[in-house]
């Protein structure tokens, strides 16, 4: 959740995402912050990721909003299209898409069960 503060030391929350859902964009489905934002001459520069929310590979992609100087909750501009993407299979497929039961299924198999689910992905 965002914030505002004054002094930096004492913070109210605010509700409203400042970067919001776009239907139909590769941020539709969920925005996460990237780095801490970078002050340039225009404002502040942002990267965040997104996914969107009509792809069942729920790829993350990188993309990045200018916020004005003195009011960083007002977004000057936004790409319209992922400045970056991944596309090679090593890039967007890994273990716990995999695996049923994501990440905590992962963590109670062997490793022989382990190698036997990435061959099978390899090869397939």
């Amino acid at each position: 959740m965002a914030g505002i503060s004054d002094d930096l030391l004492h913070w109210l929350p605010i509700s409203a995402p400042i970067i919001s859902a776009r239907k139909d964009h590769f941020d539709a489905g969920l925005r996460r912050d990237g780095p801490p934002p970078i002050r340039i001459d225009k404002g502040w520069l942002v990267f965040y990721h997104g996914i969107d929310n009509f792809s069942e590979k729920r790829i993350y992609r990188l993309g990045a909003a200018l916020l004005e100087h003195d009011n960083p909750h007002q977004v000057i501009w936004r790409c319209s299209k992922p400045i970056l993407e991944p596309r090679e299979s090593y890039e967007t497929v890994g273990y716990t898409d995999l695996v049923p039961g994501g990440y905590k299924a992962l963590r109670t198999m062997s490793t022989d069960d382990i190698d036997k689910l990435a061959e099978k992905n390899i090869t397939t």
